[in-house]
Protein backbone atom coordinates (compact mmCIF):
# COMPACT_ATOMS: atom_id res chain seq x y z
CA UNK A 1 0.00 0.00 0.00
CA UNK A 2 1.56 3.40 -0.96
CA UNK A 3 1.90 5.75 1.54
CA UNK A 4 0.71 8.34 -0.66
CA UNK A 5 -2.61 9.06 -2.25
CA UNK A 6 -4.04 9.94 -5.57
CA UNK A 7 -4.19 13.67 -5.87
CA UNK A 8 -1.35 14.40 -3.00
CA UNK A 9 1.20 17.12 -4.15
CA UNK A 10 4.69 15.53 -3.39
CA UNK A 11 8.52 16.79 -3.79
CA UNK A 12 10.83 14.79 -5.28
CA UNK A 13 13.97 14.25 -2.46
CA UNK A 14 17.35 15.46 -3.92
CA UNK A 15 19.13 11.65 -3.63
CA UNK A 16 22.42 10.31 -2.86
CA UNK A 17 23.43 8.18 -6.30
CA UNK A 18 23.11 4.88 -3.47
CA UNK A 19 19.58 6.01 -2.70
CA UNK A 20 18.59 5.95 -6.08
CA UNK A 21 18.99 2.29 -6.50
CA UNK A 22 15.80 0.08 -5.69
CA UNK A 23 15.47 -3.68 -6.74
CA UNK A 24 12.45 -3.45 -8.75
CA UNK A 25 12.35 0.49 -10.83
CA UNK A 26 15.35 2.53 -11.90
CA UNK A 27 15.89 5.59 -11.48
CA UNK A 28 16.59 6.99 -14.80
CA UNK A 29 18.92 10.55 -15.64
CA UNK A 30 15.90 12.00 -16.88
CA UNK A 31 14.67 11.73 -13.09
CA UNK A 32 17.48 13.58 -11.97
CA UNK A 33 16.42 17.08 -13.11
CA UNK A 34 13.30 16.58 -11.28
CA UNK A 35 14.71 16.12 -8.22
CA UNK A 36 13.42 19.19 -5.52
CA UNK A 37 10.73 20.14 -7.79
CA UNK A 38 6.44 19.27 -6.92
CA UNK A 39 4.76 17.46 -8.19
CA UNK A 40 1.27 15.35 -8.37
CA UNK A 41 0.64 11.54 -7.47
CA UNK A 42 -2.17 10.75 -10.50
CA UNK A 43 -1.76 6.58 -10.13
CA UNK A 44 0.00 3.69 -8.53
CA UNK A 45 1.68 0.90 -10.42
CA UNK A 46 0.43 -2.40 -9.92
CA UNK A 47 3.59 -3.01 -7.48
CA UNK A 48 2.23 -0.22 -5.40
CA UNK A 49 4.51 2.67 -6.93
CA UNK A 50 3.42 6.33 -6.93
CA UNK A 51 3.45 7.73 -10.62
CA UNK A 52 3.80 11.47 -10.14
CA UNK A 53 3.51 14.14 -12.49
CA UNK A 54 5.69 17.20 -12.40
CA UNK A 55 5.36 19.58 -15.73
CA UNK A 56 4.77 17.15 -18.64
CA UNK A 57 6.91 14.68 -17.31
CA UNK A 58 5.20 11.28 -15.31
CA UNK A 59 7.34 8.89 -13.36
CA UNK A 60 6.95 6.03 -10.90
CA UNK A 61 8.86 6.53 -7.55
CA UNK A 62 9.25 4.85 -4.61
CA UNK A 63 8.00 5.95 -1.46
CA UNK A 64 11.20 7.12 -0.06
CA UNK A 65 12.17 8.66 -2.92
CA UNK A 66 9.56 11.66 -2.16
CA UNK A 67 8.43 13.26 0.46
CA UNK A 68 4.91 15.43 1.77
CA UNK A 69 5.14 19.32 0.84
CA UNK A 70 4.57 20.86 4.04
CA UNK A 71 2.52 23.79 4.55
CA UNK A 72 3.55 26.33 7.47
CA UNK A 73 0.24 28.36 8.80
CA UNK A 74 1.91 31.80 9.84
CA UNK A 75 0.32 33.53 13.10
Amino acid sequence: MPKYNVGDEVRIKVLTPSEHRHPYITYVPEMLKLQGKTGKVVDHSERGYNKVTVGRSTWHYADDWLEPISEYTAF
